[in-house]
């Protein structure tokens, strides 16, 4: 009896996603019955969540050891032992199979169906798992470990609100049947919510919380858990110093206790800030201490997941060869084993990275193997990543329609799902599509949208109106209101600030493309003609040379713009995107005209000429709007 109460005790630990406290429970269950088989293999389960694949192998040795060859075991003890091996083995369409006719035997038994969201949650799959956790709420509204797996899923869905009211009802019961372990690990899991809002008073009041209810020995990785939170949440208030000294005592604390799986994911989080702050040789160091770490506990997972992560962090650093060279052996081990997400996630790293790259072909090939990932196990955040990676892609080849059309999906995913993280990016960019393609008042209503959101101090919509500046910039300079587009473009400029991003160099460079139309550029036409070169890649210091030209042109200095325009034209990755080429040669046309080199003037003339008509030949009905955009009217008149 002593050994079925640690059973029982573990297996709700393990639908509650307490992994350490689901470990302690089954040990001691095996401990008491050695010959315990399903504790055997439940601890295998709790093992492989905690990314202990030799312990969880071991477990599962056990299990065939004491099971006799041959044996006729009843069908519920023959399909609960497929479902927990399949899960372990991930193997993942068995265990989900295995679950489903449990459950289907005991169809109003809730514990039956979280156990199918579960093992669908494992494959990737969480709209299913979703809808199985709600059932299990629906068939038991006091089962708090439904409730906490359904609000850690809407959590990751960016349902952000439903995920804090899931948690909130699933501490009140946990607090009402006294279980301090399962209340501590909802807390936590709570605070996470708070602090992805921004919320950052109730994320540190839901810390404190679980250090009071871990104070018990017992619980000491959910406490480390806890400081490494806190640290996550110093770092997001800028608190920089004390983050680095909490996560440096956790990892201690952590690696004397030999719980080294959750000293590397601390290490990770602190090595993820680093980059974030662009610490980059900081960031390094903590990033091989986390895949050191994970060696150190055969955690393969963990190691492949730092490595990964460390791999991203060269995507900002535009080291592109090493990200591929990087993601190759963690790649290769997601996909062996099975982890649909993680493979997703690296793919996309690498889509990125030969972006970067301006190897289109092959980016558009793993970003459309992330959206083909993502749809068979309808994975929404997935399907979102390959959405905003392809959508990039399309935009940088000047594919505007195709490029506006998955964006507008993207976004459409975002508000079903109520993700205003994501989405407070999506209007903007899909704001800026809708100026290029000459659809200006409709952009206007997006933008107008992030205003109300900034005004109402929504946290996600926080930063964003330079960028919000800068499209009104723009719009203003493509319909040529000058002391507009001026006026914008200082405020996305940012002239305060230390360093200048992506959002202020454009500015600055649609700031004195307005002034020498107003007749008020000052600066030196070489300077001007300096800040394409400064654009971190090459796909946007094109799209600089467009509007640095155009300014060079009104500053009377033809021969610099035919410079700039006719190198940017004649730049291999340029050759596919049409619709920058033709302006590109048609600007150097005018250049050329005015340089008094007739020449240049008539091979770039019949450039943009065909380029502009094949443009127009795809595009059909959005070519419409964009080609009566006022900045391209004098080009077009020009090319006849």
């Amino acid at each position: 009896p002593e050994a079925i109460q640690q059973f029982d005790q573990g297996v709700e630990r393990l639908r509650e996603g307490s992994y350490a406290g689901a470990q302690s429970a089954l040990v001691e269950a095996v401990r008491i019955s050695p010959d315990y088989i399903q504790a055997h293999l439940r601890l295998a389960e709790a093992k492989a969540e905690l990314d202990d694949d030799l312990g969880a192998q071991e477990a599962l040795l056990r299990v065939n050891a004491l099971l006799p060859a041959n044996a006729r075991l009843p069908r519920e003890d023959q399909l609960r032992l497929d479902a927990v091996r399949s899960f372990v083995l991930r193997d993942h369409e068995r265990a989900i199979d295995a679950y489903r006719q449990l459950a289907d035997r005991a169809p109003g038994v809730a514990s039956r169906w979280l156990d199918v969201g579960r093992a669908e949650d494992g494959a990737g799959r969480r709209v299913a798992a979703m809808e199985h956790y709600q059932l299990a709420v629906t068939l038991d509204g006091q089962y708090a470990a439904a409730h906490q797996r359904l609000g850690a899923l809407q959590s990751q869905g960016g349902q952000r609100p439903a995920a804090i009211a899931s948690l909130e009802e699933a501490i009140r019961l946990h607090r009402i049947d006294a279980n301090v372990e399962g209340e501590a690990e909802a807390t936590l899991r709570k605070a996470a919510v708070h602090e992805a809002l921004r919320e950052h008073d109730a994320a540190r009041r839901a810390l404190a919380r679980v250090a009071e209810l871990a104070v018990d020995a017992r619980y000491v990785s959910l406490r480390l858990r806890a400081e490494f939170a806190r640290a996550r949440l110093a770092r997001a208030e800028g608190r920089l110093e004390e983050a680095e000294a909490l996560s440096r005592a956790g990892l201690d604390e952590a690696v004397r206790a030999r719980m080294l799986t959750i000293a590397s994911s601390g290490v990770l989080d602190l090595a993820t800030a680093l980059m974030v702050a662009e610490r980059f040789g900081d960031a390094d160091v903590q990033f091989n201490l986390a895949i050191a770490l994970a060696t150190e506990q055969k955690a393969e997972r963990a190691e492949m997941q730092a490595r990964l992560q460390q791999a991203s962090m060269r995507l900002g650093q535009s080291r592109y060869a090493d990200v591929i060279a990087m993601v190759d052996v963690p790649l290769r081990f997601f996909a062996e084993r099975r982890y649909v997400r993680n493979e997703a996630e690296a793919k996309s790293v690498l889509a990125r990275a030969h972006e970067g790259l301006e190897h289109y072909d092959v980016a558009h090939q793993f970003a459309s193997e992330v959206l083909t990932l993502a749809t068979s196990i309808d994975d929404q955040v997935l399907t979102g990543m390959s959405l905003d990676n392809l959508a990039g892609q399309a935009e940088r080849l000047g594919q505007l329609p195709e490029a506006h059309s998955l964006r507008e999906r993207l976004e459409t995913i975002n508000r079903d799902n109520k993700d205003h993280t994501n989405l407070a990016y999506d209007l903007v960019n899909r704001a800026e599509l809708l100026i290029r393609l000459g659809r200006g008042e409709d952009a206007e209503l997006l933008l107008a949208e992030v205003d109300r959101a900034i005004a109402a101090r929504h946290a996600a919509y926080s930063g964003r109106s330079r960028r919000v500046a800068l499209m009104r910039a723009l719009r203003a300079s493509i319909e040529g209101r000058f002391g507009d587009a001026e006026r914008f473009a200082r405020m996305a400029a940012d002239p305060g600030a230390e360093s200048v991003d992506n959002t202020a160099l454009f500015g600055r460079v649609l700031a004195e493309h307005a002034r020498a139309h107003l007749g008020t550029s000052r600066a030196a036409v070489e300077t001007i003609a300096s800040w394409p070169g400064e654009a971190p890649t090459p796909a946007l210091g094109r799209e600089l040379t467009y509007w640095t030209a155009r300014a060079l042109l009104a500053r009377r200095s033809p021969t610099l713009a035919l410079k700039l325009s006719e190198s940017a034209w004649a730049a291999a990755p340029a050759r596919a995107n049409l619709e920058l080429r033709w302006r590109l040669a048609a600007l150097a046309a005018q250049a050329a005209t005015s340089a008094t080199d007739a020449a240049v003037g008539v091979t770039m003339r019949a450039s943009a000429r065909d380029d502009l008509r094949t443009l127009l030949g795809q595009w059909s009905g959005p070519g419409v709007t964009y080609i009566n955009r006022p900045d391209l009217a004098a080009l077009r008149k020009d090319l006849k």
